[in-house]
């Protein structure tokens, strides 16, 4: 069910993390959110996130450090990438180390709800309007 499906948004900029969690809220999804990155990543290891939404460009640590470190302790997290300064080279760096997605900024609700939605297994969309 949509209200069990707990994401996390890790990005240095407020807006995004507030945005991001309105939307999301919005569709039924819990949304925790962290602005630093270090932060993000203990939350990441410490909870069972259905999805987590990471951007690269970030002040401690960047977005590709971040999921080399998640995936040694959380292989098989969903995780969609968010960047406002995309890269082939962070793109590939992003889908070698499994993202799901790699969506640029701006992006619209309907972008980066679709993007969790598609991500999530159906047991996990029951209920989705």
């Amino acid at each position: 069910m949509i209200e069990d499906t707990q994401l996390l948004v890790v990005d240095d900029e407020d807006v995004v993390c507030r945005g991001c969690r309105r939307v999301l809220a919005r569709e039924g999804f819990r949304v925790r959110t962290s602005t630093d990155a270090n932060e993000g990543l203990s939350l990441a290891r410490e909870w069972d996130f259905d999805a987590i939404l990471l951007d690269i460009k970030m002040p401690d640590k960047d977005g590709i450090q971040f999921l080399e470190e998640l995936r040694e302790t959380k292989p098989d997290v969903p995780v969609i990438i968010i960047t406002g300064f995309p890269s082939p080279e962070s793109e590939e760096s992003a889908k070698r180390l499994g993202a799901a997605r790699y969506i640029t900024k701006p992006f619209t609700p309907d972008t980066i709800t679709q993007a969790v939605r598609n991500m999530l297994p159906p047991d996990k969309l029951q209920g989705w309007l």
